[in-house]
């Protein structure tokens, strides 16, 4: 709630008041922000020397736990494969590598030229 604090005797004022209703003062302060509880109060500042320490302190500590998580994860997968990693089987059967490329030409919205290019490899057992 934004309300005028008198100069001379701290009264809460209507934001639109010209005068304190208390003590009739002039409250020509610009408007102040009442705090949200009567129980809060305001805390000293750290002093300059701990706010730099508390940074290095903070900085550390996630450097540490960034360490710390990038070990686990290499520890972990060197432990035991990836859940979706296959092991390569070795097969007799031959393989096959095949390949499609379509090139389409357009003009004026119609379909002049279609050309399909297909290739297939048989790969050998060697490689």
């Amino acid at each position: 709630m934004v309300e005028r604090i008198c100069p001379s005797c701290q009264a809460n004022n209507a934001e639109t008041a010209a005068i304190c209703q208390e003590c009739g003062h002039r409250l020509e302060q610009p408007l102040a922000r009442r705090q949200g509880s009567a129980l809060a109060r305001p805390l000293p500042a750290l002093p300059l020397r701990w706010q730099a320490t508390g940074r290095a302190i903070a900085l550390g500590a996630v450097a540490v736990a960034v360490e710390v998580g990038a070990a686990w994860l290499q520890h972990r997968a060197e432990t035991q494969p990836a859940p979706l990693a296959r092991v390569p089987q070795k097969t007799t059967s031959p393989r096959f590598v095949a390949r499609r490329r379509v090139w389409e030409t357009f003009q004026d919205g119609h379909l002049r030229q279609r050309v399909v290019e297909q290739t297939l490899w048989r790969l050998g057992d060697d490689e």
